[in-house]
């Protein structure tokens, strides 16, 4: 018997071989594999309409409308929730044909007959040209001409543009739809653009003429003190001597009439302006003109940023939270996107190569950037300045109505209902989260060690709240956040304190408007991310608001503060001078919203002259929630933080 094995040569011959086999089997592999799924997709197109066949069959044919029916409108009969969108229309006596049948990039066209499917998406499935291409003139310099075009394709997306002068080849395709010819010679040159759709198809513009040595269209702001404003007025000059005309969309054009070669538009909303200038009959000019930072809700109630705070705005395409652009709006009251801030911490953490420092937060390169939710120490939330319709001035329950509101500057006089805190700010800064502290901190594991006023506070989510604390601790604690050297980045000229009764009942109002989620909260205040968290369902809150100055109940229940105590009161508080309903103050959700959702209404006394908002009380989950309290230390209650300048 031979028991020689393989010789190094034949090993390495073996080798190349199978490497062969690999190297030109797998992409046939692969092509047929892209080949069955595309054909099982068809397949799946195929089963929709013999299901839609079926069912006019058994519902009268004539079901089917001219134009069609979603197929989601049959997704509810035929329990088909595989697709996203596609449309089923009749052809004929008895033929059914499905448009544009999509799930993710897959996509179906056809009949029974001729079915097409593609793993492209549907615009790889048009089977027609692009409808038009119109090329306007952007700009221009003695040597240069800037192009924009705007082709029109309803069937599908326009993915490559080229570009041709005076004849020359075209450019390599490229996606941008502006292109700039540079290192001209003065005078007319002729222009020619050709586009692409998603399905490969190609159209040619027609030949324009543009010139060089045109100047351009200047457009400033007539009044550009403000950041954001409720409307504005934006004054457009333009070269003299030629036609002039405007649109919004860049296809319907109407005709401008100047007045000493300038336009004002006159703007309520955010938009897009086109401009462009004509001669004999030809454009010679277009320029674009980006309007924002117009909001018509806050009415001048605007967000003021402290320092060291850093606006934020939250992706949800990619579940993030990414820094603001301060100069621009990151904030819609309208739609209930409340304008949301960040402290962060001061140095970067070493160990963490995605954690970055404040000062980098706070550059102009960290605007649209991630922000790393391990270097952030606080979340606050924007409660503008507003004033209110009355709804209920008996103290008697009503049922829970949406309250009128309408937010107003501070400079402003109000004409209706308005609650004190505003009173000369606004608006104010409140903690998104209930208040907690450092994972490293001994306050966790011994709840005793909270009850101490050099605790760094934080607000952030999924931590377990600080409790066992007196209204007092938590009065030095808030206190502490502008101390020297602290964690947020606040100075002197800050008033951080702790969240007061009239502060709860403004963000109660508001929550309960057109504004927040109008209803009984049981997470945010909106209803999403961008609302204040935890004012119902987790523990109840001490506000800052007392009875005539009491302490507490006796020398052993007490809040810490005189007389009892030995800890002065503070400047920022709520005093009530009596302990019924008719010593209530204007917009503190106490009796005009007495037992909304429910809820528990107790009112504050000599024993017990603090009140408690909001958490679970009498097995209710409500942010009208409110009872009385002696200010002593208790692992039920915790609390939160509210900010503004002095």
């Amino acid at each position: 018997m031979n028991k020689e094995g393989f010789s190094l040569f034949e090993f390495f011959m073996v080798t190349i071989v199978l490497a062969l086999v690999i190297a030109i089997g797998q992409p046939l592999i692969m092509l047929a594999i892209k080949t069955f799924r595309v054909n099982a997709y068809k397949n799946s197109a195929y089963n929709v309409l013999e299901a839609v066949r079926y069912y006019v069959a058994d519902n009268n044919f004539s079901a089917i409308p001219d134009d069609g029916i979603d197929i989601n409108e049959l997704d509810l009969k035929l329990k088909n929730n595989n697709f996203e969108s596609g449309i089923v229309k009749k052809i004929g006596d008895n033929k059914l044909k499905i448009i544009n049948l999509k799930q993710k990039n897959y996509c179906a066209f056809g009949t029974l007959e001729n079915m097409k499917a593609t793993d492209k998406g549907c615009g790889a499935l048009d089977t027609t040209k692009p409808e038009k291409v119109n090329v306007f003139l952007k700009n221009t310099t003695s040597d240069s001409l800037t192009i924009l075009v705007g082709a029109i394709d309803k069937e599908s997306d326009i993915i490559y543009y080229e570009y041709s002068i005076d004849n020359k080849k075209y450019t390599k395709k490229t996606k941008l739809n502006e292109y700039t010819f540079d290192n001209l010679k003065s005078g007319s040159h002729k222009i020619k653009v050709r586009v692409t759709n998603e399905a490969g198809l190609k159209l040619e513009s027609n030949v324009v003429t543009f010139k060089t040595n045109i100047s351009d269209i200047e457009c400033n702001e007539i009044n550009d003190k403000e950041l954001y404003q409720s409307e504005k007025n934006i004054k457009c000059t333009y070269p003299s001597g030629y036609k002039y005309e405007y649109s919004l969309d860049n296809n319907t054009w109407d005709e401008l009439k100047l007045k000493n070669n300038s336009y004002i538009f006159k703007l309520s909303d955010n938009k897009t302006i086109y401009t462009r200038v004509i001669d004999n009959d030809k454009v010679i000019k277009v320029n674009s003109l980006n309007i924002y930072n117009i909001d018509s809700t806050l009415n001048g109630a605007y967000p003021e940023l402290l320092d060291n705070m850093i606006p934020v705005i939250y992706d949800e395409t990619r579940s993030i939270w990414i820094k603001a652009n301060p100069k621009k709006l990151y904030f819609d009251y309208k739609n209930k996107i409340w304008a949301n801030a960040v402290f962060v911490k001061k140095h970067a953490d070493l160990d963490d190569s995605n954690s970055h420092s404040r000062d980098y937060y706070l550059s102009n390169d960290a605007i649209g950037k991630e922000i790393n939710l391990n270097d952030v120490v606080a979340f606050y939330v924007w409660i503008p300045r507003y004033e209110y319709k009355s709804f209920n001035s008996t103290s008697k329950g009503i049922n829970p109505v949406t309250i009128d509101i309408n937010f107003i500057d501070k400079n402003k006089k109000n004409k209706l209902n308005m609650n004190s805190v505003f009173n000369d700010k606004n608006g104010f800064w409140v903690s998104k989260y209930q208040s907690s502290t450092s994972l490293l901190s001994n306050c966790y594991s011994d709840l005793n060690s909270c009850d101490n006023k050099d605790i760094d506070i934080y607000s952030l989510p999924d931590r377990n709240s600080i409790s066992n604390i007196s209204i007092s601790t938590a009065y030095l604690q808030a206190s502490n956040m502008n101390k020297n050297n602290n964690i947020y980045g606040l100075d002197k000229n800050t008033k951080p304190h702790v969240l007061t009764n009239l502060e709860w009942g403004a963000i109660s109002y508001l929550t309960n408007s057109i504004y927040g989620i109008n209803d009984n909260v049981l997470s945010s205040t909106t209803g999403n991310i961008t609302g204040v968290f935890d004012m119902s369902g987790k523990k109840s809150e001490m506000v800052m608001a007392n009875y005539n100055k009491d302490s507490g109940k006796d020398s052993e229940h007490n809040s810490g503060f005189k007389d009892y105590g030995n800890i002065d009161w503070p400047d920022i508080i709520d005093y009530y001078d009596g302990i019924t309903f008719k010593n209530r103050l204007l917009g503190d959700a106490l009796g005009e919203t007495i037992n909304w959702y429910n809820s528990t209404s107790n009112f504050v006394n000599g024993e017990n002259p603090f009140f408690i908002r909001g958490g679970i009380m009498n097995n209710v989950s409500s942010i009208y929630n409110y009872t009385n309290h002696n200010g002593t230390k208790s692992e039920l209650y915790t609390y939160r933080t509210a900010i503004y300048s002095k």
